[in-house]
This record gives C-alpha cells, sequence and structure tokens, in this order.
C-alpha cells in the first residue's frame, strides 16, 4: 500500500506533517483525521515513491521543527515555478483550508 505525506498548513503557520499508508490520498486524509492527526488547514497531500526509506516517524503528527533539513518549503515561500509544478504534479493533490475538515 503506498506511502503518503500529508502537510498541513494555515495561512500564517505551518501546522504539521503526517505520514502514513492508504489506497489514495483522500482515504490518507480519512485516515490522518480518524487518528486525530489532522490539525485542519490546508493539506498538501504527496504519494511517496515505492521504497523511499525515512526515519521519519509514521502515524504522528510531526512539528515543522522536528523535520531534518529535507528542503522543505512553505506554500508562501514557493516560487512561481514550483508552485505550478506542485499544482500539475499528478502524485500532488491539495486540499483547500474550507475543504479540509478536521
Amino acid at each position: 500500500m503506498p506511502e503518503y505525506w500529508i502537510s498541513f498548513a494555515s495561512e500564517d503557520s505551518h501546522l504539521g506533517v503526517v505520514i502514513l499508508q492508504a489506497a489514495s490520498a483522500e482515504e490518507a486524509l480519512d485516515g490522518a483525521t480518524r487518528l486525530n492527526l489532522n490539525p485542519g488547514g490546508e493539506a498538501m497531500i504527496v504519494e511517496l515513491p515505492p521504497g523511499e526509506e525515512s526515519e521519519l516517524p509514521r502515524n504522528e503528527l510531526i512539528s515543522l521543527e522536528s523535520l531534518p533539513d529535507l528542503g522543505y518549503k512553505k506554500t508562501s515561500e514557493l516560487t512561481e515555478e514550483e508552485a505550478n509544478f506542485i499544482d500539475s504534479h499528478p502524485a500532488i493533490t491539495r486540499i483547500c483550508d474550507d475543504c479540509n475538515e478536521d
């Protein structure tokens, strides 16, 4: 079963990241909600490549401060080119703030 990285953010702050297994991006968000790991806000859901190795914990809310240097950027820090790439990438799903009811 694929693993998904879900990044949660509000307009002015990062709310955390959850990594979990699910059959689809939508089921990953539902799973985070069922596990009480969905803090609300916009959710950016990325299907991780098969075999992606990471020491980050699974099935828990990870704070931005505890993430190692992975080149992580807040959505507000993306260049226009990076934002367009994310919006058009088939492995990335973006759920708007109002659509993510925690």
